[in-house]
């Protein structure tokens, strides 16, 4: 355990190397006030309000609550030590591949095409977890978990910094970051609330049904949607 505290440690400091190639120019996501040669940051709740952000940030969130859920109660839910950190690679890894996968997917057909899906196989995978205490349904539904998880990611990032204008890049990237800490906050606080009443395979299948809420706003994403 030391060491892979101490790798984790040291791997964090690798971006220290990059500094000296950052530019010293000021941020990206300032606006100019109107009447005046300053700048003023965009607020978030504004930001909300502009440029189609909302509903990308409410689908965001709805699968950050998930992955905070994931992170926090996998190793707690009845399965061996081994199972559940298998489980928690598996998810990190279908999460990475998936994420390039979308990139180069969405620039081809529309980052809005992939948040249905995306939300469709990550709410599978965590149906899945009412097999547990299984390692099969652990295993199965970490890696449609972080598929789904790793599309929405990828497609909701893009349209949030793709709608914004160039004053207003700042913005929908602490937007999107919002979305990512106060799902995986918000997430496990409830599910403990909820998993002593219920169980863990329910409050799992209750994750996924949260998931599937979003659902109606990643259809009006879709191109012939109701719009934005």
């Amino acid at each position: 355990m030391a060491a892979v505290v101490g790798v984790t440690a040291a791997t964090a400091l690798i971006p220290l190397a990059a500094f000296p190639w950052l530019s010293g120019r000021a941020g990206r996501g300032a606006a100019q006030a109107p009447g005046t040669g300053t700048t003023r940051p965009d607020g978030l709740l504004a930001g909300l309000r502009q440029a189609g952000q909302l509903r990308p940030f409410l689908i965001f969130a709805a699968s950050t609550v998930a992955g905070g859920v994931v992170v926090s109660f996998l190793p707690l839910a009845g399965v061996s030590g081994n199972v559940a950190a298998a489980g928690l690679l598996v998810q990190a890894l279908t999460a990475t591949i998936s994420r390039w996968w979308a990139g180069r997917r969405g620039d081809r057909t529309g980052h809005a095409r992939l948040l249905v899906p995306a939300l469709a196989i990550a709410s599978l995978g965590m149906t899945a977890m009412i097999g547990l205490p299984s390692a099969a349904a652990v295993i199965a539904g970490m890696c449609l978990f972080g598929a789904g998880f790793g599309i929405c990611q990828n497609a909701t990032f893009a349209l949030m910094i793709g709608r914004m204008p160039p004053s207003g890049l700042g913005t929908a990237s602490a937007l999107w970051n919002l979305a990512y800490d106060a799902g995986y906050g918000a997430g496990p606080a409830v599910f403990g609330l909820v998993v002593g009443r219920t169980g863990y395979p329910a409050a799992f299948a209750l994750t996924a049904v949260l998931m599937l809420a979003a659902l109606p706003a990643a259809r009006r994403e879709r191109p012939g949607g109701c719009g934005r």
